[in-house]
């Protein structure tokens, strides 16, 4: 299923596990957040959601240089929020880039049991 279509995310079945790594989709991540889906939540209770992705500020040392491509600091806390979100790791880290270490967030977070 593309989960950037619209219709995306009520195409397939409740997840139990989310990652993604160096791909940016604010809207997407947004979506993912809110759980709210056509056919009732995305990530089910207890289901995880794991994101690891270039912090502003990379662009001092190499790509993505656009802004638009990288995470602001505590945009992913904001976003998967308690009472529905309990926060496991949210931690700034590193990815390699082009021979380059730049920073960036390690984030991941489980949903409540009930659902919330």
């Amino acid at each position: 299923a593309n989960l950037r279509a619209e219709a995306g995310l009520s195409e397939v079945p409740q997840a139990a596990l989310v990652h993604g790594h160096r791909f940016l989709d604010k809207a997407l991540l947004a979506r993912l957040a809110a759980d709210e889906g056509d056919r009732g939540p995305f990530i089910g209770p207890r289901g995880v959601f794991m994101w690891g992705h270039f912090l502003e500020g990379c662009e001092v040392l190499a790509p993505p240089r656009r802004k638009s491509l990288q995470l602001e600091r505590g945009w992913m806390r904001s976003l998967f929020a308690p009472p529905r979100w309990q926060t496991l790791e949210d931690r700034e880290a590193t990815l390699n880039t082009r021979n380059e270490t730049v920073p960036a967030q390690s984030f991941a977070v489980q949903r409540a049991p009930d659902g919330a």
